[in-house]
């Protein structure tokens, strides 16, 4: 009766509370669950569809397989640390960090001067398609081409009968005979061609060059004096779809056929020579014009050396000294002037720069400056792309600010530290096999003694063992070699005697249930020392201290910005990833 009203006091549960079922969240269902999983401030939202995508293209269960909901929550935890970081990188000043911001300066000033050149050169050097034109007619020294012809080919040799089907019989001809038997069949391979368009079939047929037998006897682009004589005369004697007739040379017999031919000088203007004609043209104005602005603006520019590294060593003041400043405005400092610094050295043959080198040295880092200045003057900064650029890339330089925080690289634990830790961990080090040894097992004590006094006296232990081990003489050098034991490996009696035992000493018999057993020691290990410990330690420390400098970075930020998470998770199924599309 108990039992009737468990079930029903059951059933009625269900009925008033539901019953959720269980399910996976997959690639068939998840654009169905849009609910958020996470909120923070600045608006962010996160929601599990989204989730779901970026677990869907992440490396994650490579296999497949399903994701439990611990998982779920550590990659979404990972979504909003990384948005987070985002958030915390806009708020950072780049120019309070030296190195990320000495970077960004670089790649922008990168950008900037492609902009300026593009404005200013570039864009200039451009031409209409009159121009192109005439500049191609006008210009026939360096669109001019030697006569040339584009060939197919068929090679016929001797070879071709006396390995042929028929080897035999012309095997047995004079060289008269076959000389002439050779020709008519190059006349016959010829009379085959009916029109252009069966040369590359009948090329892969008969050709003995294998090269041109998988191209169909495609020969290419020729000139003269490439091939041997007779070739020349005949080759250039043809025109577009021109069939030769067979010609003889020192190599046999050749069939060639011409695809198209461009006599010598200016060839008429085609597509491809448009282009080249256009590139050619567009290289000159932009040399002409590049030259002439970078001339004016590196004609005189000022620049101002620091007094006090005049006479120094580079390599010696520190980076971020101030070496010179460009035109009152850009300042270079000794980090950026040291990749000049070894380059002047060696040029000049000194140990040091003097003051002169150390001028022309920031002169010529200078002249990006003045370009740059040059940019500015004209309100290059105020291009919207280049405005965009500039944010993107101050953005990613203030992330690695923000990245740094996550890691503390040259952490290391102090001694103090390592001892605690193996004080607390002694467990850890002590060593649970701590004899390597062998040995061998004989029936009685006396022959037991007999072999130990023979391997005290010098006589190979494992050699005796080959020789009296019981069993299969093929595995007894393995059944001898126990390697490293610990007391719960052999029996006590065992045990206890190989400890009594010096290293490179063998006991005398020791009766187990096995037998009498004769055990050389090879080596003792003690415990780990406090400084044996170290190498296994640290590693440990230095773990423990990245997770928690990790957990307190991202504790911080979820903090700062409110980061709260939402719903109820549900596992992930995901596909093997080669099967993600």
């Amino acid at each position: 009766m108990k039992k009737l009203q468990l079930i029903i006091t059951a059933l009625l549960l269900i009925a008033v509370l539901g019953c959720k079922p269980s399910f996976n969240i997959s690639q068939k269902n998840y654009q169905d669950y849009p609910f958020l999983v996470a909120t923070a401030d600045n608006g962010y939202s996160l929601e599990m569809n989204t989730v779901y995508d970026a677990l869907y293209k992440s490396k994650i269960l490579n296999l497949g397989g399903v994701l439990d909901t611990a998982r779920v929550r550590g990659f979404i935890d990972s979504l909003v640390l990384d948005s987070m970081m985002g958030f915390e990188a806009s708020e950072v000043n780049l120019s309070d960090y030296y190195s990320q911001y000495r970077m960004f300066k670089l790649r922008y000033y990168d950008i900037l001067l492609r902009l300026y050149l593009k404005k200013m050169v570039y864009d200039k050097a451009e031409s209409d398609s009159l121009e192109i034109v005439d500049y191609y007619y006008a210009n026939e020294d360096k669109f001019a081409i030697e006569e040339q012809i584009d060939l197919y080919h068929i090679a016929i040799t001797k070879n071709t009968l006396l390995f042929g089907p028929d080897s035999l019989r012309y095997r047995k001809f004079s060289k008269v005979d076959l000389e002439d038997a050779l020709f008519k069949f190059a006349d016959s391979i010829k009379s085959l061609i009916t029109s252009p368009d069966k040369f590359p079939e009948i090329a892969k047929q008969f050709t003995e060059d294998e090269v041109a037998a998988r191209t169909g006897g495609y020969l290419g682009w020729t000139k003269k004096g490439v091939h041997p004589y007779p070739f020349d005369s005949i080759a250039f004697e043809l025109r577009a779809g021109d069939i030769a007739e067979p010609y003889r040379d020192n190599n046999g017999w050749h069939i060639i056929m011409a695809n198209e031919y461009y006599p010598a000088g200016l060839p008429e203007l085609n597509e491809n020579l448009y282009i080249a004609a256009k590139t050619t043209l567009q290289t000159v104005k932009t040399n002409e014009i590049g030259n002439k602005l970078i001339d004016s603006l590196l004609s005189d520019f000022d620049v101002q050396l620091n007094p006090e590294i005049v006479d120094g060593n580079i390599y010696v003041i520190k980076g971020r000294t101030w070496g010179a400043i460009i035109n009152g405005i850009d300042t270079i400092d000794c980090n950026e002037a040291r990749s000049l610094e070894l380059t002047f050295r060696e040029k000049y043959q000194v140990d040091n720069t003097t003051a002169e080198m150390k001028e022309a040295m920031f002169r010529q880092i200078g002249e990006r400056y003045v370009l740059v200045q040059a940019g500015r003057a004209i309100g290059i900064e105020k291009d919207s792309a280049l405005t965009d650029q500039r944010e993107k890339l101050n953005h990613k330089y203030a992330r690695t600010v923000v990245s740094k925080q996550m890691v503390d690289a040259q952490w290391a634990p102090s001694d103090s530290m390592i001892e605690d830790y193996y004080n607390s961990h002694t467990a850890d080090f002590e060593v649970l096999k701590p004899l390597k040894v062998q040995h061998i097992i004989v029936e009685d004590s006396v022959f037991g003694e007999f072999l130990r006094d023979q391997a005290m006296s010098g006589i190979d232990f494992m050699q005796l063992a080959k020789e009296h081990y019981p069993g299969e003489e093929s595995i007894r050098e393995d059944l001898a070699n126990l390697g490293y034991i610990g007391e719960n490996d052999v029996s006590k009696e065992f045990y206890n005697a190989a400890l009594m035992t010096r290293i490179g000493e063998v006991s005398h018999p020791v009766k187990t249930e096995f037998g009498y057993h004769l055990i050389k020691v090879l080596e003792i290990a003690k415990e780990q020392t406090l400084d044996e410990a170290k190498r296994t330690i640290i590693p440990i420390l230095k773990k423990e201290h990245k997770e928690n400098v990790f957990k307190n970075f991202k504790d911080r930020l979820f903090t700062k910005y409110h980061v709260q998470s939402k719903g109820t998770l549900y596992p992930v199924h995901l596909k093997p990833k080669s099967l993600r599309k």
